[in-house]
């Protein structure tokens, strides 16, 4: 990649250039090296990634029970509780609705 700029290599976005959350350095043997080597600063790579984490809601719902009327009565979801992993239900219908 000697011939590529920089800017080739830094991939910029709309509101400038992208946030860095960890830095590895990559070093090189200087028992290696010739006694006339001079450091002439960094190649800059980016490597992009996307993490998953964890995010489990319990949701305690009420419930009571009636003896005269034998019937129980439980409480209501909210309109956002859409069942067991409803983040990884929706990246599936996306990447399958793509093929």
């Amino acid at each position: 990649m000697p011939n590529q700029s920089k800017k080739a290599l830094v991939k910029k976005g709309e509101k400038g250039e992208d946030q860095i959350d960890k830095t590895v350095k990559c070093t090189v043997d200087r028992g290696a090296l010739p006694s006339d080597a001079v450091f002439k600063g960094h190649d800059r790579i980016i490597s992009q990634n996307i993490i998953f984490k964890r995010e489990n809601t319990e949701y305690l719902v009420e419930l009571y029970y009636s003896p005269s009327e034998k019937k129980t009565y439980r409480g209501a979801l909210p309109e956002e509780y859409s069942g067991y992993f409803p983040g990884i239900k929706g990246i599936l219908h996306t990447q399958l609705s793509n093929v």
